[in-house]
């Protein structure tokens, strides 16, 4: 049995034509613009993984700062 994959329900649903096509190995007519979606969402992708780095790096520097503020309080204290 062959495995569906979710791309090809979503090109059955938006039109069964071009799912037959896609079933038969035939190529399609607009290659390009379909090429110009995958930059787009490669580069999506690229920019939400750096804005997941980029928080952490933030947290890091908090929980420091939250370090650094503890050790000048307790040195203000005890000296």
């Amino acid at each position: 049995m062959r495995t569906v994959r979710a791309s090809e329900l979503a090109t059955y649903v938006y039109c069964r034509r071009a799912w037959g096509y896609q079933l038969q190995g035939k190529a399609s007519e607009n290659a390009e613009v379909m090429a110009q979606g995958w930059g787009g969402h490669n580069r999506h992708s690229r920019r939400v993984v750096t804005a997941g780095c980029v928080r952490y790096l933030a947290y890091g520097f908090l929980l420091s700062s939250i370090l650094l503020f503890a050790v000048h309080m307790v040195n203000g204290i005890l000296g």
